[in-house]
């Protein structure tokens, strides 16, 4: 079993206000109080709870301007364990990790779902894969397990168990009804009923089910069912050599694989206290920034034919696929790249790779005034998305919303420049786009104007590309010293982060992925009440959420 938490050092040694912050959070009722070395661990206070002041704890977090950024079960055996990571997203906060524990037998803790919206989607994925109950949850369903499974596969007891399937497996019925008739009011009861939207429908890009509750055109409310291809990574995670996960990083985001090779790299470089090579930071950065464009394509590209556009999807699989070739060439692989290992890159790249990339980037400052002209100036791209489906920055904060999303609420928070991975963000010139309507139109705004600041970062990120070694030294059989430790990086969707708790092995003990689409889909159900059907279409697709990210 690892070590519950790293060495604490007294309160009164730690930066000022770091103590001024753990004073506050012991007046609320914190046991215990500890500054951790963030160079080593990425976070920067630690707490103790117990489970009756959690909420006050919570509470004060929250008016110190905190966002509940994921929260980590932990089955410690004996006892069962929740991590609760806050961050602030105005820049240059403390990382805060609370942790409340609860005895086996008992799998009880209370819910913070009433003082952090954002606590509900991550408490039921805990009660799924912990069997812990957390009281006075408003909606404590399975999330992400069939709703007949009677085991809870994260405890470290369970080692595989035959799932006897019922009959009858439609999941909805009386509970979700219920609760979803509880999201909106109609004025009109006789003529409501229930829509199901997925989880084959083409706008969820994914295998999702959305159970509507509608009046005729009109949106009452919704509920989210997830976990159709859930993959258990998590699990066999705990069963893998650190090096054998990397392909898994690849498929939890079909759409930027890079940028999850690169997460998992910076966590085992952080455990490890390995770095990378200059040569290798920059080849991160440039193949980072492609992902980050053949993304935010394909986001344009389908969520233009989700709302009834054909053309620009062609104009965009044409340029994505501009960056997909070099990516061939790179790795050997379009799509699952496994290209970012600890240490550097996987390979040197190829001869002609700056000439192609500069070519790329040659076509795409071309190609943006049309995307410019053809969608976000189009009339009726205008009418499907100006003021919907619009999150406030209070919103996006409260439920740990993330990325593009959370910059067009107007919140000015990017991992890249506030919380820089790589050094290089911190030496090139570009700007993190912001907007404020918070509305489907400005979701698009960002991730254009991203699509201008990556290729900025690109081409400046090219002229550094200097001769040396792809990967520094590492050893041939890769053990993490024992402890926990988290990293967060800026995919296309929004934070990336990777819990993980090492017990001196050369597997993880625990290894939690937080991940973008999760918190930024769960906001969905808070605004579709008062919407048309039609509009949840552009609401979905204005999210870019990726199901197997969630489903992971």
């Amino acid at each position: 079993m690892p070590p519950e938490s790293e060495t604490a050092v007294p309160a009164a040694d730690t930066p000022s206000a770091y103590a001024e912050l753990i004073e506050r959070l012991k007046q609320a009722g914190a046991t215990a109080g500890a500054d951790l070395n963030y160079a080593q661990t990425g976070m920067d206070v630690d707490m103790e709870v117990a489970p009756e002041q959690l909420a006050a704890v919570a509470a004060q977090l929250k008016r110190d301007r905190f966002s509940l950024e994921t929260l980590v079960g932990v089955d410690r055996q004996p006892d069962l364990c929740v991590l609760y990571l806050f961050k602030p997203f105005d820049g240059g906060g403390a990382r805060v990790r609370v942790r409340a524990t609860t005895a086996r037998d008992v799998a009880t803790l209370p819910t913070l779902s009433a003082v952090y919206g954002g606590a509900d989607w991550y408490e039921r994925e805990i009660a799924d894969m912990f069997g812990i109950n957390f009281t006075d949850h408003p909606h404590l369903r399975p999330l992400l397990l069939p709703h007949y499974t009677k085991f809870h596969p994260l405890r470290k007891d369970f080692h595989g168990a035959p799932i006897d399937i019922p009959e009858d497996t439609v999941e909805i019925p009386e509970i979700d009804v219920n609760e979803a008739m509880k999201l909106g009011k109609s004025d009109a009861p006789q003529r409501d009923f229930f829509l199901n939207m997925g989880p084959q429908h083409p706008s969820t890009h994914g295998v999702l089910r959305i159970l509507l509750h509608v009046e005729g055109e009109r949106v009452l409310g919704g509920r989210c069912h997830l976990g159709y291809s859930h993959r258990g990574t998590e699990k066999l995670a705990e069963k893998r050599q650190y090096v054998q996960i990397l392909p898994y990083t690849d498929r939890m985001d079909y759409l930027s694989p890079v940028n999850y090779n690169w997460g998992w790299a910076k966590l085992l470089e952080r455990a490890a206290n390995i770095e990378s090579t200059p040569r290798a930071e920059v080849i991160r950065l440039i193949m980072g920034e492609l992902s980050r464009v053949a993304s935010h394509l394909v986001w344009l590209g389908t969520y233009l034919l989700d709302l009834g556009a054909i053309t620009p999807f062609l104009y965009c699989f044409e340029d994505r696929e501009m960056i997909l070739t070099i990516f061939e060439r790179v790795s050997g692989q379009r799509m699952t790249t496994s290209y970012i290992v600890f240490g550097g890159v996987r390979n040197d790249v190829y001869g002609s790779f700056v000439e192609d990339v500069s070519k790329l980037v040659k076509h795409m400052r071309k190609r943006m005034p049309e995307y410019d002209t053809l969608v976000m100036k189009n009339e009726i791209f205008l009418m499907r998305t100006d003021k919907v489906g619009a999150i406030s920055p209070e919103q996006a904060v409260e439920y740990g919303v993330s990325g593009p999303c959370l910059r067009a609420a107007g919140v000015d928070y990017d991992v890249r420049r506030d919380e820089p991975y790589c050094d290089l963000y911190s030496q090139l010139e570009w700007k993190v786009p912001v907007e404020t309507a918070g509305d489907c139109l400005a979701r698009s705004l960002v991730r254009m104007e991203e699509i201008e600041q990556s290729l900025n970062l690109i081409e400046q990120a090219l002229s550094k590309l200097e001769e040396g070694p792809v990967r520094a030294k590492v050893p041939k059989l890769f053990k993490v010293p024992a402890g926990e430790y988290y990293s967060i990086t800026e995919g296309p969707r929004g934070a990336i982060g990777w819990y993980l708790i090492g017990d001196g092995s050369n597997m993880p003990y625990r290894l939690k992925v937080r991940v973008p689409s999760f918190a930024n889909l769960q906001i969905v159900e808070q605004l579709i009440p008062g919407m048309r059907v039609a509009d949840v279409v552009s609401i979905l697709g204005s999210l870019d959420v990726v199901i197997p990210e969630i489903d992971r």
